[in-house]
């Protein structure tokens, strides 16, 4: 028996919620949208607050994510199970995962230090940056 319930097709019910959910997200100052492994995922400048299933749901039938912190510790990732009487509640999480993206700094880059730099070519430049 399979109990990996992820990746599962979304139903045209849980698509049409994440679809109103989608065209708020999308108002909202800076927020821009990718597709992920039939999902979507909204961004904040370079920083991902949340998903909504689209083609695929993620943990459950009805289950968005996005992050959240809780007593100040580090932001990490929540789910929250939809149904037709709680779009509501699930935007006002969706608007807090949002703020909490534009106080987090984008942190992907960060310089080499000269100890550890080897020259990584790109093109015909070298780079002394590196992904984190």
């Amino acid at each position: 028996m399979n109990t990996n319930s992820g990746l599962l097709p979304a139903s045209k019910e849980i698509r049409r919620w994440c679809s109103i959910l989608e065209q708020e997200l999308l108002q909202l100052s800076g927020v821009k949208m990718t597709h992920v492994f039939g999902t979507r995922a909204f961004y904040h400048r370079k920083v991902m607050f949340a998903m909504l299933p689209h083609k695929r749901t993620l943990e459950g039938s009805a289950v968005i994510s996005f992050i959240r912190t809780e007593n100040n510790s580090e932001p990490n990732w929540q789910t929250f199970e939809l149904t037709g009487h709680n779009l509501d509640d699930a935007m006002v999480l969706l608007e807090q995962a949002y703020r909490l993206s534009v106080l987090r700094p984008f942190t992907g880059f960060r310089r080499l230090r000269a100890s550890v730099y080897s020259a990584i070519k790109i093109g015909n430049r070298e780079s002394m940056y590196a992904v984190r």
